[in-house]
């Protein structure tokens, strides 16, 4: 995710989705397994579980928003390897 990784330092801390753009995260993340990611889907994988109001969630819903490439509310796999 070349264009979003200056998201992460704002945040002050790791968060789960520098790593993200994987086959096997992708499948981690597809709990209904349809091939497609919903906000809910994405966002029910608990980031920062040690802050839940932290400012990593938001950037969570950004980042989603931002794979939603044809703002149809999914993510499919193309749109969330695209830039990998």
């Amino acid at each position: 995710m070349a264009g979003l990784a200056l998201i992460w330092p704002a945040y002050g801390h790791d968060c789960p989705l520098q790593d993200m753009g994987t086959l096997e995260t992708f499948r981690a993340l597809d709990k209904d397994k349809d091939r497609r990611l919903s906000l809910r889907e994405f966002m029910d994988q608990g980031w920062c579980r040690e802050a839940p109001s932290c400012q990593c969630q938001e950037a969570a819903r950004q980042f989603f928003t931002r794979l939603d490439q044809n703002a149809d509310g999914l993510v499919d796999l193309v749109e969330f390897t695209a830039n990998q």
